[in-house]
């Protein structure tokens, strides 16, 4: 009531040939990607056969015209720091009038561009579509350098820098000062005792023999009549 359901096998294939069949569907999914995300071609509006066969086709020829902007785009190096969405928005921006020459290219930011952002003539210039405008070179600030003369018997020999070492006589030779600064304390002698380390104190200790003073005030003396 329901039919018949065959189911076919190629068992007789390489697993190389099996497996180059399963990676290619991999492509196909590219491909609805590109379909629906690039082109934005999610929703059909149409029911009849006829116009659905007619607006395949057409999808079809921009789905091509798609991947060719992208490679135009890839191979400028624009997809390497920008996604195709931005750029398509960036180009999107420019306009430019009828009244234009068609058979020159055009030149950037001519009289007639209308509405274009500079981020948008920067794609068009790496793509090809417009001739770049050459701006002046910047002034330098400053007083130009002086060129270099070349060396000639006529130009006397540059001064060495720096100040002039005096020349010494023949069979006088001087001894060279140690480095470093002198100490001003010279190194005491083996024999002689090194002074203890620390603040010395004030007070000498105690005799040991001496009685120890009695604690507190003295008290005086009271007159006995």
């Amino acid at each position: 009531m329901f039919g018949t359901i065959f189911f076919e096998s190629d068992q007789d294939i390489s697993p190389n040939t099996a497996y180059e069949c399963y990676d290619s569907r991999w492509a196909i999914e590219v491909l609805f990607r590109q379909y629906k995300q690039d082109v934005e071609l999610t929703t059909t509006g149409v029911q009849s056969d006829f116009s659905l066969i007619g607006q395949e086709f057409i999808n079809f020829i921009s789905v091509i015209i798609t991947g060719r902007i992208i490679r135009a785009f890839k191979k400028a190096g624009l997809l390497d720091k920008h996604t195709y969405g931005n750029l398509r928005e960036a180009l999107n921006q420019a306009r430019r009038r009828t009244e234009a020459a068609k058979d020159v290219m055009p030149k950037t930011r001519d009289m007639y561009w209308e509405y274009t952002t500079s981020e948008a003539f920067t794609f068009m210039e790496m793509l090809g579509i417009c001739e770049p405008l050459v701006h002046p070179e910047p002034k330098k600030r400053g007083r130009p350098r002086k060129k270099p003369v070349e060396a000639t018997e006529q130009t006397a020999p540059k001064r060495p820098r720096g100040r002039p070492r005096k020349e010494q006589a023949e069979g006088t030779e001087t001894a060279k000062r140690p480095r470093g600064r002198p100490r001003i304390h010279p190194k005491q002698e083996a024999d002689t005792p090194k002074r203890p380390r620390g603040r010395p104190r004030i007070h000498p200790k105690p005799d040991p023999d001496m009685p120890k003073r009695p604690r507190g005030r003295p008290r005086k003396a009271r007159n006995v009549t």
